[in-house]
């Protein structure tokens, strides 16, 4: 009697889906997200985090050196699918990635210490969910399928992508900062001459 196939594939599966369902990924502590700097290295602060930020290839949204947050645009990942793409910390993020539409959002504040003290800067990578509600698949051709129109109690559209914030990501959050003071330890401190 031979066995069929898809008894065969889930006695496969099965223990190897098993470790997925079990383990919860490790976060970092969200104080390993701040990076200290000396006073008067405001500016320095601000190249580092957005070479960072660009090097990890996101892009830039707003620098606001008066207010001292530098944010970033959400970026697109699809987990395991995009290898090019190091946000996901975990085999749990990268799967998490590849099922659900995901982005991540950085805001990196700065915060002047309290009485001169050294200066704090705050890294915070968000994840966001994105749905595109009321997809209605053509069985026959998948180019055929439409949205429905959804309206909300007042007669206006709803929009057709919705984005939901779902937590926030502290390994990201801890690995930037760390890469923040590795290039800030290795910019020169620009020495003042009169």
């Amino acid at each position: 009697m031979k066995t069929p196939a898809p008894v065969i594939a889930t006695m496969l599966l099965a223990p190897l889906l098993s470790f997925f369902g079990c383990s919860s990924p490790q976060q970092a502590e969200p104080s390993a997200a701040t990076v200290e700097i000396a006073p008067g290295d405001m500016d320095r602060a601000i190249d580092a985090a957005r070479a960072v930020l660009l090097d990890n290839r996101f892009t830039i949204d707003r620098v606001d050196a008066r207010r001292g947050v530098l944010t970033t645009i959400p970026k697109q990942t699809a987990g395991l699918a995009s290898p090019w793409d190091p946000e996901q910390s975990s085999l749990d993020q990268e799967i998490g990635d590849l099922v659900h539409h995901h982005e991540r959002v950085v805001r990196v504040s700065f915060e002047q210490g309290a009485s001169g003290g050294p200066i704090l800067a705050d890294v915070h990578a968000s994840i966001i969910r994105v749905r595109r509600p009321g997809w209605r698949l053509e069985t026959e051709s998948v180019r055929k399928s439409t949205h429905t129109a959804s309206i909300s109690n007042n007669n206006t559209r709803m929009p057709p992508v919705l984005r939901e914030p779902i937590g926030e990501d502290h390994a990201l959050s801890a690995r930037l900062a760390q890469e923040i003071r590795d290039r800030l330890a290795q910019q020169p401190v620009a020495s003042s001459s009169n």
